[in-house]
């Protein structure tokens, strides 16, 4: 179940967390996010969809980021298989669908 900024802020309020501790214990969190790591990695396979070596390096890495979901790991031999770029943005898709909702999408920047 993916926990939305707006209610991890309520459970860390209610909990007692202070203002002031709040925003360090989010960065915390989300830098140790299995779904954080997923998706700076998508994006750089994104970035280097041409680049079959690239791609399969950064799988592997993703394959080793504690508590990466199930649902993500089905998915990784498909990346791993992928040979044109094409195969691998729909693996990456299928990737950041995995993640479900809650996730948000890929962050590509403010032109799309």
């Amino acid at each position: 179940m993916a926990t939305t900024l707006s209610s991890l802020k309520s459970i860390l309020s209610a909990a007692g967390v202070s203002a002031t501790s709040l925003p360090s214990i989010i960065q915390a969190l989300a830098a140790n996010s299995p779904t954080s790591a997923v998706k700076a990695a998508c994006t750089t396979i994104l970035a280097n969809s041409n680049n079959p070596a690239v791609v399969k390096d950064m799988a592997m890495k993703m394959a080793e980021i504690q508590g990466l979901p199930v649902a993500v790991v089905n998915l990784l031999p498909a990346l791993t298989a992928a040979t044109t770029p094409l195969e691998v943005v729909n693996a990456v898709e299928a990737i950041e669908t995995a993640l479900g909702q809650g996730a948000g999408g890929l962050s590509l920047g403010s032109l799309l």
